[in-house]
């Protein structure tokens, strides 16, 4: 053991970790601990206390590497902090050194006694757990009410539990001598306090006097299990980030390209996420990132790029500000006259009565006519019944941020949201965007009015209500940078100077609408949304060319096709330009209403392309033998790239054309009517029955498509690699088996035995 704790404390002195007391800590941790396992998604930590250090990092999507547990000194005891519960709730202590791992984090936070008094608090099966394994079975652990805490060495407790009642006792065990391992994904713990700041739930603030706190990000796995154990990487302490680059700017210190990625991931991540405990650190940053904020200015023509990392900390540093701004203090960002632009000189700023209709459970953005000039404050007055609701004021449509991009062509956070939590709520936005009430699911409040003052008329046409001479004659020249044309099924935010030539809306929509039934028909759901789908076209996006979500995502170069009519009908093979256009649209909107028993790992993708080539043929009349991505050819060249000989599923579900091929061969083989009857079985299932897991996603799949055309389907998937059970594939071996001439002669051989 002392020769694993030199080697180890030999590794962290090369990397110049700046407190002894740590590489002593840091090595006596992770002692016999080379890998450990997680279940799941793991969230990231911020590390910044002057006692607080990382014990495994990860690594992170913008480059550089998060901290996935950490630990600080307090008082006189100690924290432990993990962001992935796995160890502590899952069966995944046999796995790789995992146990050890928590056996040498439960005895350093008791004090490094060989067998420190381990309490745990409302963890079922957990101490049953710890004594099933050889390197934590003299744990004396056992299961304690939060009351006993100060009969144990160690109090083990998920930071979900942790209610604000619990704070201070909980600290004041802990500076006292007590030992505290506590943990959970940053995801889940705003899922058990909504509404609450991240920094402001009850775990947060009782961890953060440590200087550790949770940062909203997913740290990736750096081993097939799950972690390698190394020595940690130093600068992924905010704390000592902040030295290093300090240390740059002046001179003193040469950062590698390595340790500069390191500190604009650190630092970016402290910056935006660090609770207000972090004080100290907020007013070195202030200070030294004063001279790059006047041309912290990203544009699409001079992009921020990854290497500007004091230009794009000073975006960070300034975002964090504006978040917190009073609104009389907020003014226009710079970047706001790039994007999403500038309000006339001259327009008029007015009020006006907003109903918003919520009767029929209807939710999402309710859009209201008018546009936030950059820097300038708006005035909402809302009805008592709303206030404290969940309802909040959308400024802005443009919500993806860009953060973990490599470079920037816009700010990567230009939308502003405020929740109404009085009846009146004055909000502004450096950016200025579009005026919305967001309304959540399942709210009760029916229809009500709410009163907007100072907003900028701007271009809007409500399919169904808006008289189209009132459009043409005056609408769609007022004078805000963007507009909105909508039904109560699709909502298209575009730049206003995209509709002054608009003349008939009215037909756009209904070929929009038509497009939202298809989909509905497609998965057997009703035709009536309960929301719009919105689609919102941007300088640059947070992935893709397209993406899901609420907004659906695209570029700019985007926008003109969301308005061209012609364009969404034509979809004709040959026009490789409009095919392309109107193919990811409808993929996108697929997305949105995708079935989530049906889509197991790797299935969603090809779905969607499903979508796309039932709107192509329904709407286009683009049969889908003659589609750019599904024709006969097209699929003959996607299989040349499968080795069906050896079918590995891990590239059928890494490789979206290659699934879409398989489920092609089956549309071609029994219709579309295929998919719509077990879509429509799917949505009468019982909870009880609905698939669990993705193995029985996969073997309900195949056995419902089985009975819905009559033929045993089983060979099939095992032909493409798709595993299924073998009760499974018994229950419809009574069925013919049906393999498509397409497959390989001998895979079909070997498959249909």
């Amino acid at each position: 053991m002392q020769l694993r704790i030199a080697l180890v404390l030999a590794a962290l002195s090369s990397l110049g970790v700046a407190a002894p007391q740590n590489q002593t800590d840091i090595a006596y941790v992770q002692n016999g601990v080379r890998e450990i396992a997680t279940d799941s998604d793991s969230g990231a930590l911020m590390v910044f206390g002057e006692q607080a250090f990382p014990v495994v990092t990860g690594r992170a999507r913008s480059g550089g590497a998060e901290p996935l547990i950490a630990a600080a000194r307090l008082g006189k005891g100690r924290m432990v902090v993990i962001g992935n519960t796995d160890c502590l709730e899952q069966d995944v202590l046999q796995a790789g050194d995992t146990a050890r791992m928590l056996a040498n984090l439960l005895r350093w936070a008791g004090g490094e006694k060989s067998t420190p008094k381990i309490g745990i608090d409302r963890i079922p099966g957990l101490a049953r757990r710890l004594k099933a394994v050889s390197s934590a079975a003299e744990l004396a652990a056992r299961d304690i009410q939060l009351s006993e805490r100060n009969q144990v060495d160690v109090l083990v407790i998920l930071g979900r539990t942790v209610t604000a009642a619990d704070v201070v006792p909980l600290q004041e065990f802990v500076r006292e001598g007590g030992g505290l391992v506590t943990g959970g994904r940053y995801y889940m713990l705003e899922r058990a306090f909504p509404g609450k700041d991240l920094a402001e739930i009850p775990v947060s603030r009782l961890t953060a006097p440590a200087g550790i706190s949770w940062a909203r990000s997913v740290v990736q796995p750096t081993s097939g299990r799950g972690f390698r154990v190394e020595p940690p990487a130093e600068l992924s302490q905010a704390r000592w980030a902040l030295d290093a680059f300090e240390g740059a700017e002046a001179g003193q210190r040469i950062l590698t390209a390595r340790e500069q990625t390191q500190v604009s991931t650190t630092l970016l991540r402290a910056i935006l996420d660090l609770p207000a405990d972090a004080e100290p650190l907020f007013a070195r940053l202030d200070r030294t990132l004063a001279p790059f904020a006047r041309s912290a200015v990203p544009s699409a023509a001079i992009p921020i790029t990854q290497d500007d990392v004091p230009w794009r900390l000073a975006i960070a540093w300034a975002t964090r500000q504006l978040r917190s701004a009073a609104p009389e203090n907020v003014r226009a960002h710079p970047a706001a006259a790039e994007f999403p632009g500038s309000v006339p000189a001259g327009a008029p700023r007015v009020a006006a009565t907003v109903r918003v209709e919520t009767a029929q459970g209807r939710w999402g953005w309710f859009g209201t006519g008018l546009y936030a000039a950059p820097g300038e404050a708006i005035t909402i007055e809302a009805p008592r019944g709303a206030v404290n609701q969940g309802l909040g004021i959308e400024i802005g449509a443009h919500t993806d941020p860009l953060w973990e991009l490599e470079e920037w062509s816009r700010m990567p956070e230009v939308a502003t949201w405020k929740p109404i939590a009085s009846t009146e709520t004055r909000v502004a936005s450096a950016f200025g965007g579009a005026i919305y009430i967001a309304v959540p699911q399942g709210g009760k409040l029916g229809d009500f009015d709410v009163s907007i003052s100072n907003g900028v008329p701007a271009p809007r046409f409500i399919d169904g209500q808006t008289k189209l001479e009132e459009w043409r004659s005056s609408i769609r020249n007022l004078p805000a940078p963007w507009a909105e044309i909508e039904s109560d099924k699709i909502a298209l935010s575009v730049p206003s100077r995209l509709v002054r030539d608009l003349d008939d809306p009215a037909a756009l929509m209904s070929v929009w609408n038509r497009i939202s039934d298809l989909i509905s028909e497609f998965y057997t759901i009703p035709p009536a949304r309960s929301r719009a789908e919105r689609l919102v076209p941007d300088v640059q996006i947070s992935g893709g060319i397209q993406h899901s979500g609420y907004p659906v995502m695209m570029y700019l170069s985007k926008a003109q096709t969301l308005l061209s009519r012609d364009e969404l009908l034509k979809g004709r093979v040959g026009y490789a330009l409009h095919n392309r256009a109107m193919w990811g649209l409808p993929h996108e909107l697929g997305h949105q209403a995708h079935n989530v028993s049906w889509s197991f790992e790797g299935a969603e993708e090809p779905t969607a392309n499903l979508v796309a080539l039932y709107v192509m043929e329904k709407l286009c009349h683009v049969p889908v033998a003659q589609s750019l991505f599904a024709s006969k050819q097209y699929r003959a060249e996607q299989m040349a790239r499968y080795n069906f000989a050896k079918p590995d599923f891990e590239q059928w579900k890494a490789d979206r054309w290659i699934g879409t091929t398989f489920y092609v061969q089956l549309q071609q083989a029994f219709g579309w009517e295929a998919f719509q009857g077990v879509f429509a079985e799917y949505r009468k299932l019982p909870a009880s029955q609905q698939p669990k897991s993705d193995a029985e996603k996969r073997d309900q799949q195949m056995v419902r498509l089985s009975r819905q055309v009559h033929r045993n389907l089983g060979p099939f998937f095992q032909a493409w690699g798709i595993p299924t059970s073998q009760a499974a594939r018994a229950s419809v071996a009574d069925l013919p088996v049906w393999l498509p001439e397409e497959l390989p002669v001998a895979n079909r051989g070997a498959a249909g035995r």
